[in-house]
């Protein structure tokens, strides 16, 4: 159900663009050491058991990141994303708005590992 959020068109453009802007502020090199990195924004049903829940997922592909990421900058990138969401999401439609009331928060995802 969370993840018809990514295919409405508002939320979509708004995801879309907060990635640019992780891109154009270093975010992801600040977070991987490593300028070819990128990410991808997409709300899912992600966890185990009791973290079993509606996520924004924040995934970054990394084939140079460091092991032992900090977590200091995968919050300050998190915190980011959620500040954007927050903004953009008064522009969305009523039912994606309600949908966005049901989402736990962010994980930051680097290679697939969560970093926080």
């Amino acid at each position: 159900m969370i993840e018809a959020l990514n295919n409405t068109p508002g939320v979509r453009n708004a995801l879309l663009d907060i990635e640019d802007k992780l891109r154009e502020r270093g975010f992801l090199v600040r977070l991987t050491a490593d300028p070819e990195s990128d990410v991808t924004l997409h709300y899912v049903e992600w966890g185990e058991s009791d973290e079993r829940g509606p996520w924004l997922v924040i995934a970054v592909d990394s084939p140079a990141a460091p092991e032992g990421i900090g977590a200091e900058e995968a919050e300050e990138l998190s915190d980011y994303v959620s500040d954007k969401v927050a903004d953009a999401s008064s522009d969305w439609p009523a039912d994606a708005v309600d949908l966005l009331g049901a989402v736990l928060g962010q994980v930051v995802l680097v290679n697939g590992l969560k970093v926080y």
